[in-house]
């Protein structure tokens, strides 16, 4: 979805970024997606902050970065 368009329920939000070991030891690591639902005056107000999508990493030994992880999330999970 470009930047600056209109979300529509069924529209579906393609992620993609990186995650680097930091550490001194190989690992696993899982990478979260929350957002913030806005509120509406009138409607059933929802959490301040919800998980919507996750993504596992491979192993990545120290100094490394997995690149390209892709989640893709769905306005209707909003």
């Amino acid at each position: 979805m470009p930047s600056g368009s209109d979300l529509q329920k069924d529209s579906d939000i393609e992620l993609t970024f990186s995650c680097t070991n930091t550490g001194t030891k190989a690992g696993k690591d899982v990478m979260e997606i929350y957002y913030t639902a806005p509120y509406i005056d009138g409607e059933i107000e929802k959490s301040s902050i919800n998980l919507v999508q996750y993504a596992k990493t491979a192993e990545i030994d120290p100094g490394q970065t997995q690149t390209d992880i892709v989640v893709d999330v769905s306005a209707y999970d909003m």
